[in-house]
């Protein structure tokens, strides 16, 4: 049963991100779908609450070649996160419903939005460092598209700025990734556990999170963006 309840988690809103387009013509009822895809995501990662308190970890595998494995993993910390994490986005899909509904691209603000949930959870619950990285970039090309979802010269500029930081990042993050993954024939962070890795692939993974993450003296674009509607920084804050 938790197994199920830790896959709806990140599967439920990847579903909603496919189906929402179809009710384009249904302005209203998108945005109940889309909040009631989200609270359903929320409701079901408090469902581990029990189990987590127990001192229970609940893990999930999808199995791929080469021992690159979807493992996803709920302890009491990542639904702790994941929980905080989905709350937001409640409170961003109420508030934003009125005002996104004025524009012609609503259908994609929330299939993207969803699609962006999904990404969050993915990175959360992942266990395994080729999947954090692909949830993460999933993640980043979601928050790429509502930063620039006015479709004006200076949100384009900032959508730009953000997805150009983020590609340094990511070529940094994927060489780490494959020098570890040469080193010792696993990203499994269960296995990983206690190993030592090279200096240089932790060099190249640091400075992709630095990117990532906009952290000081990086942080200085984001902060000479222009302010944002809730939902736009929300996207800002999802990369952060």
């Amino acid at each position: 049963m938790n197994l199920a309840i830790l896959k709806g988690a990140v599967f439920i809103p990847i579903v909603g991100a496919c189906l929402v387009p179809f009710l384009k013509n249904r302005r209203q009822l998108q945005n109940i779908c889309a909040l009631f895809l989200t609270f359903l995501t929320f409701v079901s990662i408090a469902a581990l609450i029990p189990s987590v308190l127990r001192g229970n970890v609940i893990t999930y595998t999808w199995p791929f070649p080469l021992d690159l494995n979807l493992v996803l993993s709920a302890d009491i910390l990542s639904v702790f996160i994941a929980e905080i994490f989905a709350f937001v986005t409640i409170i961003v899909f109420y508030y934003s419903g009125g005002y996104v509904s004025r524009y012609k691209y609503q259908s994609e603000y929330y299939s993207i939005s969803l699609l962006l949930l999904a990404s969050a959870m993915g990175l959360i619950f992942s266990m395994n460092l080729l999947w954090i990285y692909i949830f993460w970039e999933l993640l980043v090309l979601c928050a790429w598209k509502l930063t620039g979802f006015f479709r004006n010269a200076r949100d384009l500029s900032a959508a730009n700025k953000t997805i150009m930081l983020n590609v340094f990042g990511a070529v940094f993050m994927l060489m780490g990734l494959i020098m570890i993954y040469f080193d010792k024939g696993t990203l499994d962070l269960r296995i990983l556990r206690g190993e030592t890795i090279s200096t240089i692939s932790a060099f190249f993974i640091l400075v992709g999170i630095f990117a990532k993450s906009a952290i000081f003296p990086l942080s200085l674009i984001h902060i000479s963006e222009p302010t944002r509607p809730l939902y736009i920084s929300y996207a800002v804050f999802c990369l952060k």
